[in-house]
């Protein structure tokens, strides 16, 4: 039988640089340094509203909004003036009827089933986005951490 001698020294090293910057949220969804998307050729979605998208960009990602600024704006009220769960609620009205557009939309920025998706800063968006193309065949689907 052969052996051949185990660098642990390495291995650590190379766990201790780069573990932290992907990991997996759910199945086939892992998060991504902002840093490291860039450094990619996948199609970037950008999930936010068409307010937040004009504002500011990265280059080259396409819009697919979930929410509209009305939506957006009347979900932070709810939000903040009721409770997270009735926020969740009404986001959960507005979204069902676009599901099968969202699905359109990213399999023709993203044809191959790999892809990044972002929203601003808390990353509920994106994830739950994430996790709708996960539950509809795409293979592979980083959301960068902390938004842009």
């Amino acid at each position: 039988m052969l052996t051949f001698p185990l660098d642990l020294t390495g291995i650590v090293k190379f766990l201790t640089k780069y573990a932290y910057k992907f990991h997996f949220i759910h199945g086939m969804i892992q998060e991504i340094d902002i840093d490291d998307c860039l450094g990619t050729d996948l199609p970037i979605i950008d999930v936010r509203s068409p307010g937040e998208y004009k504002k500011g960009h990265i280059p080259g990602a396409v819009s697919i909004p979930l929410f509209t600024d009305i939506e957006r704006a009347r979900l932070g009220a709810v939000y903040t003036k009721q409770s997270a769960e009735k926020a969740v609620e009404m986001a959960h009205r507005y979204v069902k009827p676009r599901l099968s557009d969202f699905l359109t939309e990213s399999r023709r920025i993203a044809f191959n089933g790999k892809t990044v998706v972002h929203c601003w800063r808390g990353g509920m968006r994106s994830r739950t986005f994430a996790e709708h193309l996960a539950d509809n065949g795409f293979t592979e689907i980083f959301v960068i951490q902390g938004g842009y």
